[in-house]
C-alpha cells in the first residue's frame, strides 16, 4: 500500500579533506520502511556493527505511516 522503502541521507559531516581519514564523522539518515520497524533496526545494528564495531548508533522516533486521501478532481 505504501510502496517501497526509501532512504534519505540528509547530512554527512566530518574530516578536514577528501584524502584524510576523519577522526570523527556524523551521518543523519532518514529511512521509511515498508516492514516491521523493530526488525529493520535490529538488522541495521547487526550489519553496521559487523563492519565497524565501535560505531555509535542512535535511533530517533518511529512513526506509523499516515494514509492520506489525495484524490484530485480531473486526475
Amino acid at each position: 500500500r505504501f510502496g517501497n522503502s526509501t532512504c534519505n541521507i540528509g547530512l554527512l559531516q566530518g574530516g578536514v579533506a577528501g584524502n584524510v581519514i576523519a577522526e570523527e564523522a556524523l551521518a543523519w539518515i532518514a529511512v521509511r520502511v515498508a516492514a516491521e520497524v523493530d526488525k529493520v533496526k535490529a538488522l541495521a545494528e547487526e550489519t553496521l556493527l559487523g563492519v565497524t564495531p565501535d560505531l555509535q548508533i542512535e535511533f530517533g522516533t518511529a512513526y506509523d505511516p499516515v494514509p492520506i486521501d489525495y484524490d484530485v478532481e480531473g486526475r
